[in-house]
């Protein structure tokens, strides 16, 4: 039973390989959306944080984003019937500075086979998979030309 739950949360989780900014993140999505022909809908909660300068008094500091939070985002593809949600997550730990996201996660049914989820979901999630990964082999524009 460990191995089909562990299947599952493999199969529900699409690593990037890198943290990525918000910027990156809405051009992968695109990127997925176009490839796939997926509408997607999410939330964006962002979280800002500043930080006095105690080297100039004098100084009003900027707002420095904490981090940026994709809950409750929907992929809906009409050809499949098929309703996904999703969420952009970075483990706290790995989080940099403008990073948001090092994967895209699937919400599971909590110790459910991967059969339960559905053919339709689970073949929303790899072709999410594939284009999340022809999008990262990519050449990647350089942050100047952003």
């Amino acid at each position: 039973m460990k191995m089909d739950l562990d299947e599952v949360t493999e199969r529900a989780t699409i690593k990037f390989g890198k943290p990525i900014s918000w910027t990156e993140a809405e051009r992968m999505l695109g990127y997925v959306a176009q490839r796939t022909g997926l509408e997607m809908g999410y939330t964006v909660e962002q979280r800002k944080r500043i930080k006095p300068d105690k080297t100039d008094p004098d100084s009003i500091p900027e707002p420095q984003y904490d981090f940026v939070i994709v809950e409750a985002g929907a992929m809906h593809n009409e050809e499949l019937a098929c309703v996904g949600t999703f969420f952009l997550t970075i483990p706290p730990e790995e989080r940099g500075d403008g990073t948001i996201a090092d994967r895209l996660v699937f919400p599971t049914l909590p110790g459910m086979p991967l059969k339960a989820h559905g053919e339709k979901a689970i073949k929303l999630w790899d072709d999410v998979r594939t284009a999340v990964a022809e999008y990262f082999q990519q050449p990647q524009e350089s942050p100047e030309s952003q």
